[in-house]
């Protein structure tokens, strides 16, 4: 489509809602069409009329969907003018909304690099000043979290929470609580990245294979050798890595 000043004669390229979410599977088509080039920065989205009669709801969800969008920086919306879209660089890339989105457009692979990235440059050094500070209780803590991921692998929910909940233990343990606070805001986004990269491998071997990664882990800071735990932290992550890239 290309640009206009409005919107009122576009076609109709989403379908009828019949989820209890329609908000959020509102606000979810809204952000695939985006991104696949429906829309253009600039250009104004379709009036709630028109999305009421696509969606086939009411004027309060779309509102609400609309305010998904606004909250992570794809429109503005200003009273009697409507919504308009704004480039990709206001965006928050952050939001867990995005990243799915992005997912179901076939634009994920190099947003989850940049995940793994991100958390190489975090969690390597944390997990370096974890092992200086850990205690043996510190280690049976994160061994219980290990035995639990053991216990999950027939639950793709279950382990990635013990999985997650093992990483936040170690980043906790490094003392260094920006860090810490850092990846809590981001825990949405991770977790929801987390999801999409277990989606990239082979179940339930690939949770058995991060079962092993994890092992190697806890054994390292059990010796308390910084260099170690780095190793293999940062070795862990380029599992991961190697396994989204080459999927």
């Amino acid at each position: 489509m290309s640009a206009s000043t409005g919107a009122d004669d576009s076609p109709a390229v989403f379908g009828p809602m019949k989820s209890a979410t329609l908000r959020d599977r509102i606000a979810h088509q809204l952000i695939c069409a985006v991104l696949r080039g429906t829309f253009v920065p600039g250009q104004l989205l379709p009036p709630e009329e028109a999305l009421c009669e696509q969606f086939q709801v009411s004027r309060p969800v779309v509102r609400e969907a609309m305010k998904t969008l606004v909250s992570i920086g794809m429109v503005r919306t200003r009273q009697g003018q409507g919504s308009v879209l704004l480039e990709d660089s206001s965006w928050n890339d952050f939001a867990p909304e995005l990243l799915l989105a992005r997912c179901d457009s076939g634009q994920v692979q190099g947003v989850l690099e940049e995940v793994l990235e991100m958390r190489a440059v975090l969690e390597v050094r944390a997990a370096e000043l974890a092992a200086r500070h850990a205690t043996p209780d510190d280690v049976s803590r994160l061994s219980d979290h290990l035995a639990a991921m053991k216990a999950s692998t027939d639950s793709t929910e279950r382990f990635l929470a013990h999985d997650l909940a093992f990483h936040k233990e170690i980043v906790r343990l490094s003392g260094n609580r920006l860090i810490f606070k850092l990846l809590e805001l981001l825990e949405p986004m991770l977790i929801s990245a987390r999801s999409i990269t277990l989606e990239h491998q082979p179940l339930p071997s690939g949770m058995l294979s991060g079962i092993s990664e994890h092992e190697q882990i806890l054994e390292a800071i059990a010796t308390g050798s910084s260099e170690l735990v780095g190793t293999a932290m940062a070795r862990h992550l380029s599992w991961v890595s190697g396994r989204v890239v080459n999927s």
